[in-house]
């Protein structure tokens, strides 16, 4: 408890005092909202199990023979996917003993938990759907501790998914994506199925990837109604992005796009042409995505509060991919933080010389499939590319590169908030059971109860030892 505050204490009855007032909750809104993307990631995540068994069905079962062993590979990848869902889970129930613990205690609970365990199986991630029920259907009566444990579960089933996403989105999407191109190239018509499963998986490996790197990036250990009092008590938020930050961004979101039409153009032209410029694409991405999932591990203490927002956060860092100052939508401190760590343009600069150049060559041959024009505007777009972001990293003066800011409140101070509360919460719980027990000895009085006013330093526990017997007035 904090402050000094003034209430009155019954001596002669059995009221208790009450406890630290709690962390105010999401609004009902927000919690609607969060149920919601709750229930619809289990269902896309089962749907994005299932669509992978019926690819994997299809390539084995094609007429063409270079599908099949691609079709039986896959198939023998998602068997291996259900087993390590199963332990990663059941892992992760033994750290949380005291939460599922509650949850078989509570009747109709156990049951959906049963059927929440055998989604899970498909992803990690669906146990989340359980732990999001009990918060909302017993959050008033649990306690502090087991508040922020649930609130900790959830992160870190959201951290371990991760697993779930390498072991079956990655391999699933490259054994796809070498199927589609084999009958691409046997002008076979790619089936629905497949289709469908190709952007499931490209949806996982770009976005829900990302996702669980980030919460993994920044672990904290903190229930979300403490986080969210703590962010609103420093001003910490996601925000909009200055009008230079959003230039920038959407002029190199504008240029990717442009490079995706030039790779997909290279496709009627013969020779690896495509496949260069899509590696290329490919690995400029993944070493933005590297790069800034580093630095946001590194800057931790200061972008903590994004955990609260996390669909934005994952697109903020998506966007960041293609122009990393994306990252001051944030926290526009990190300005100088951003310009200053040059690893966060190693995937723009690759992206923009390797199909500045690639375009340029085409341009210059006599002969080439794709419009001249085409390449040559390809080639203009990623050399203003280069240029801004040349011009963006001059801009950062030498002096101000690493200047200190102060961090408003780290996430060892969140923490060592979390557990004050959860400590003084347990300790007035206690004092209340001692004055139950105590008023329960004190004799009845001819007189109303007896009222004394006092504040919150002169308050102490009453000792639950029998009080003596007075005469009746």
């Amino acid at each position: 408890m904090s402050g000094v505050y003034r209430q009155f204490v019954v001596i002669s009855g059995a009221e208790a005092l009450p406890p630290p007032p709690r962390p105010a909750p999401p609004s009902c809104l927000q919690s609607c909202l969060q149920s919601v993307k709750y229930a619809l990631n289990t269902v896309f995540n089962v749907v994005d199990f299932g669509t992978d068994i019926l690819s994997a069905r299809a390539l084995a079962h094609s007429h063409l023979p270079a599908l099949k062993p691609i079709g039986l590979t896959a198939a023998g990848l998602l068997s291996l996917t259900v087993p390590i869902n199963v332990a990663l889970h059941s892992q992760h129930r033994h750290r949380f003993p005291e939460v599922y613990k509650t949850i078989k205690q509570s009747g109709g609970l156990r049951g959906f938990d049963l059927l929440n365990r055998m989604v899970s199986a498909t992803n990690v991630e669906n146990g989340i759907l359980v732990l999001d029920v009990l918060q909302k259907v017993q959050g008033s009566t649990l306690s502090a501790s087991l508040v922020s444990s649930i609130s900790i579960a959830k992160r870190d089933l959201s951290a371990t998914s991760i697993y779930s996403q390498i072991s079956e989105n990655v391999p699933q999407f490259a054994l796809q994506m070498v199927g589609a191109a084999i009958m691409l190239g046997h002008d076979e018509e790619l089936e629905v199925v497949l289709k469908v499963s190709l952007a499931t998986s490209l949806f996982g490996v770009i976005y829900k990837l990302i996702e669980k790197l980030i919460v993994r990036a920044v672990p904290v250990q903190a229930s979300e109604e403490v986080m969210e009092k703590f962010a609103k008590e420093n001003d910490l938020k996601l925000t909009m992005l200055s009008v230079y930050a959003t230039l920038q961004t959407s002029m190199q979101l504008a240029i990717v796009v442009f490079d995706g039409y030039f790779v997909w153009v290279l496709g009627d032209v013969d020779g690896p042409y495509q496949t260069i410029a899509l590696v290329c694409l490919v690995i400029s991405y993944l070493l933005g995505a590297i790069s800034v999932i580093r630095f946001l591990q590194h800057q931790a203490d200061r972008i903590w509060h994004a955990i609260l927002e996390p669909t934005m956060f994952t697109v903020v860092t998506i966007l960041a991919t293609a122009h990393p100052l994306a990252l001051t939508a944030i926290s526009p401190d990190l300005e100088s933080f951003i310009m200053s760590t040059r690893m966060l343009l190693v995937g723009p600069i690759l992206r923009g010389v390797s199909l500045a150049a690639l375009s340029g060559w085409a341009a210059w041959k006599s002969e080439f499939g794709v419009d001249e024009i085409v390449c040559i505007a390809t080639g203009v777009v990623n050399g203003m590319s280069l240029l801004c972001l040349l011009f963006a990293l001059d801009d950062t003066s030498e002096d101000t590169m690493y200047e200190a800011i102060d961090h408003k409140f780290t996430i060892a101070q969140l923490e060592s908030e979390e557990q004050k509360w959860i400590q003084e919460t347990s300790q007035d719980v206690a004092c209340d059971q001692d004055v139950v027990l105590s008023m329960k000895s004190v004799p009845a009085y001819p007189r109303a109860h007896s009222v004394r006013l006092v504040d919150e330093d002169d308050l102490l526990c009453i000792p639950s030892a029998p009080s003596p017997a007075y005469p009746r007035a």
